[in-house]
């Protein structure tokens, strides 16, 4: 038997670090079988970057992030000082130029930003992707990236 106050409190503990967006919060909270885990919910499971992996903002090259995590709907960046929440156009490339770059729309979900105001994370749901960027993400995906079991 799981306590539903309980699950509120845990669940509103892992929007604001990005764990969870609010779309899967709210399905959870809805769901109190818990016959779906998050995992069955993620149908694009995020991949960890083996390489290090820049975003930037297409007006704005030289603010750059580091991407932490990233699927095909969307990446978590850290060092990125931008939350606008409007869909915005973005690069993305590594510094040793191992996979080729590619470019999407994206906006921003969730922002933290660190107790010594140094340091921001940020989430960012991937809005549009021309087939070329696609297809160069998946390539990013399926050879140089990591997948931890949950």
């Amino acid at each position: 038997m799981t306590c539903p106050h309980g699950d509120s409190k845990v669940l509103a503990k892992l929007l604001p670090v990005g764990a969870i967006s609010w779309e899967e919060m709210a399905i959870l909270s809805l769901n109190r079988d818990h016959s779906s885990t998050l995992r069955d919910m993620r149908r694009y499971q995020r991949k960890y970057p083996l390489v290090t992996v820049i975003v930037y903002e297409q007006i704005k090259p030289m603010v750059k992030g580091r991407v932490l995590d990233i699927s095909e709907k969307g990446l978590g960046v850290i060092g990125f000082p931008l939350k606008s929440m409007t869909s915005k156009p973005y690069g993305c490339t590594d510094e040793l130029r191992v996979f080729e770059p590619f470019t999407l729309k994206a906006a921003c979900r969730w922002f933290r930003q660190d107790d010594l105001d140094i340091t921001c994370t940020a989430g960012f749901a991937i809005t549009h992707i021309e087939e070329p960027s696609l297809d160069q993400l998946r390539d990013l995906l399926e050879s140089m990236t990591a997948a931890f079991p949950s």
